[in-house]
């Protein structure tokens, strides 16, 4: 049975589930996000995490993006072996996007926006899936598209949820 978890960037569950990605991840880009330099400096507000058995199987990040948003769903991963079963962590009844809205409430946001960096083929199939399919989905079906905009850098595609 899942359980969902609100964590700080340096609770030792999260350190643990770091050293998982970082020994057995194939892609050097996702193992990048869980190294200290980048998931430290993400600038986290805080992560929900999803357990089985006291042990991570996925996260989302949250970070205040600007005076009204929360920016949800960053380096939001799930353990490859889990993902079959469980690839609506985002979206499932008090899964991730629930966990998030109460966060931006708390915080007094009122939008939320998630980014997608489309860097190879399992991302853009994501951009795919939220232009294409996200009306099928729950909360998914309340984001609209906002364009690509550059965040650190980066463009994204991101979809914005007023709640």
């Amino acid at each position: 049975m899942i359980q969902y978890r609100t964590l700080l960037p340096n609770d030792e569950l999260l350190l643990k589930f770091k050293f998982t990605i970082s020994r057995t991840e194939p892609d050097s880009t996702y193992r990048y996000w869980f190294t200290s330099k980048k998931f430290d400096s993400t600038g986290f507000f805080n992560i929900e995490a999803a357990l089985i058995d006291n042990e991570i199987i996925g996260i989302s990040g949250c970070s205040q993006f600007n005076d009204t948003t929360l920016r949800i769903a960053q380096m939001h991963y799930t353990i490859p072996e889990y993902r079959p079963k469980f690839r609506d962590l985002l979206i499932r009844e008090n899964g991730f996007i629930d966990r998030h809205i109460q966060t931006a409430l708390s915080l007094n946001l009122d939008t939320m926006l998630i980014a997608i960096h489309a860097f190879n083929k399992k991302t853009e199939t994501i951009v795919n899936v939220y232009e294409k399919k996200r009306k099928h989905y729950r909360h998914l079906k309340n984001l609209t598209y906002s364009g690509v905009q550059e965040i650190f850098g980066i463009n994204q595609h991101c979809y914005e949820m007023k709640i």
